[in-house]
């Protein structure tokens, strides 16, 4: 048998390959206009924030027999409340603060 000696290093296999972390989806550069799913939640979420004052409305008409103003009142309401949400994200996909700088956009 031939063993190298215990004073021997091993013999040299070759060099391993430089390892390189994969990069993850959060730390990618994604291009605004390829970023098509937070404007999709952008409606759903005027949707459901409108249905969901709309039902509201509903029901205190429903408790208190005044129908049509509480639909009608909240459904406004809901209308106002989506808008301002569609807008803040709006802005917010364009670089701009949600109004608290008057609409100066960021570096």
């Amino acid at each position: 048998m031939n063993r190298p000696a215990r004073d021997e290093p091993p013999p040299e296999r070759g060099r391993l390959p430089e390892y390189r972390r994969p990069t993850l989806p959060f730390e990618r550069d994604v291009d605004p206009e390829t970023r098509r799913g937070g404007m999709v939640t952008v409606g759903i979420e005027f949707g459901l924030v409108v249905g969901l004052f709309f039902l509201g409305g509903r029901a205190l008409d429903a408790r208190l027999g005044s129908a049509p103003w509480w639909t009608a009142g909240a459904s406004l309401a809901g209308v106002a409340v989506g808008t301002w949400l569609l807008l803040r994200r709006v802005l917010a996909a364009q670089g701009r603060d949600g109004g608290d700088d008057d609409g100066a956009r960021r570096p």
